[in-house]
């Protein structure tokens, strides 16, 4: 007899990771208008590496995660880079 309903129904997919999404959204807006916003890029892009790893190949975004984990690491080094030269500047002009 067909009841017309199926036995099993399928959940949502759980698509991409949000915290990837943010992490990335944060490292790029750091990077162009807020630079300490890398504080918050770097934690955000870990943790969406661990929830993607735990949830055991069910949730996506681990490229997202990646590249927002490069993009903030970039900004600090870019940032260190800018500061470095910045006081090797400031002591040659007071010399």
């Amino acid at each position: 007899m067909y009841t017309g309903y199926a036995p099993y129904a399928a959940g949502p997919s759980p698509g991409t990771n949000g915290r990837a999404i943010a992490a990335l959204v944060t490292a790029l807006v750091s990077l162009a208008l807020c630079p300490p916003l890398v504080i918050a890029a770097i934690p955000l892009g870990h943790v969406a590496l661990h929830q993607i790893k735990r949830s055991g190949g069910v949730a996506q975004g681990r490229g997202i995660a990646i590249a927002a984990l490069a993009v903030a690491y970039g900004a600090v080094a870019l940032g260190t880079i800018v500061v470095a030269v910045l006081v090797a500047l400031g002591a040659f002009a007071s010399a």
